[in-house]
């Protein structure tokens, strides 16, 4: 999907940590070019990256994103409430996400992207083929972290598997 970021609507998640390094995940809303806006989760800072990040200059072309949708995250009882009048975010909630970039008002969805970081490959197995994202390149990640660039994560998907089960069962 492409389209311009709106970075006046921001959104700071967090606390978070990546390989023992403490941050922040950094969404940023996405306004395509027919005029809808997405949340779309960007990925890692560093907690030291993070105020450069929101003060430096961004770009105002159009991007190219490659992500996943996902759904809100469920809070639980240890995690706080957010208080978006006071920019604290601490889980994913994509509909008070999606009223706080705007709303219905300003044509914003309530749909949450994670961006990708990694590269997609097939792997043939015995009985079927396999669709695997590798996480991008270490040293990549690195110079990433670094320079205050987010990291965005290698896309999971979880479905259930069964197959023991009735193997056992019958």
């Amino acid at each position: 999907m492409s389209g311009k970021w709106d970075y006046g609507h921001m959104i700071i998640v967090g606390p978070r940590t990546r390989d023992g390094t403490a941050g922040h995940h950094v969404i940023i809303p996405l306004v395509r070019s027919n005029g809808t806006t997405v949340l779309v989760d960007r990925g890692f800072v560093s907690k030291d990256a993070l105020e450069w990040f929101s003060k430096a200059p961004h770009i105002d072309e159009e991007v190219f994103v490659q992500g996943m949708l996902r759904v809100s995250q469920v809070r639980n009882s240890f995690t706080p409430d957010n208080h978006p009048e006071k920019g604290e975010w601490y889980w994913i909630d994509v509909d008070a996400m999606a009223e706080y970039a705007g709303g219905g008002k300003a044509n914003v969805q309530p749909v949450f992207v994670e961006e990708i970081f990694g590269t997609w490959f097939i792997c043939q197995t015995l009985f079927f083929l396999v669709l695997i994202c590798a996480e991008g390149h270490a040293g990549e990640a690195a110079v990433r972290l670094k320079e205050g660039i987010p990291i965005g994560k290698c896309p999971v998907v979880e479905m259930r598997n069964s197959h023991m089960s009735y193997v056992v069962t019958w």
